[in-house]
């Protein structure tokens, strides 16, 4: 894959874990890889296309205030909460 580079830390010169450690806002660490993908941009897509788009997740989020109109506002936050936590256990 030409659009994919993977590096690991420990080889980085310099500027470029200096330029790193800036991006993440946070020293970088011996052990640690950098993965950088090159994308394309794309047209957006047509206006009625964006708009049927956004009229589809205002359905789906009608749906589920309904679905959730009596569950005490605390225990959202808290399964809300608990999400996060699932899919960024890689931040903890």
């Amino acid at each position: 894959m030409d659009n994919v580079a993977v590096r690991h830390v420990k080889d980085l010169d310099p500027a470029a874990r200096a330029w790193v450690s800036s991006l993440f806002g946070r020293s970088v660490e011996e052990n640690e890889q950098v993965t950088v993908v090159l994308i394309r941009p794309h047209p957006a897509p047509p206006e009625k296309d964006r708009n049927a788009g956004i009229a589809k997740m205002d359905q789906a989020l009608a749906r589920m205030d309904e679905r959730t109109k009596d569950v005490p506002a605390a225990e959202l936050e808290d399964a809300i909460d608990e999400a996060m936590r699932h899919v960024r256990r890689w931040k903890d």
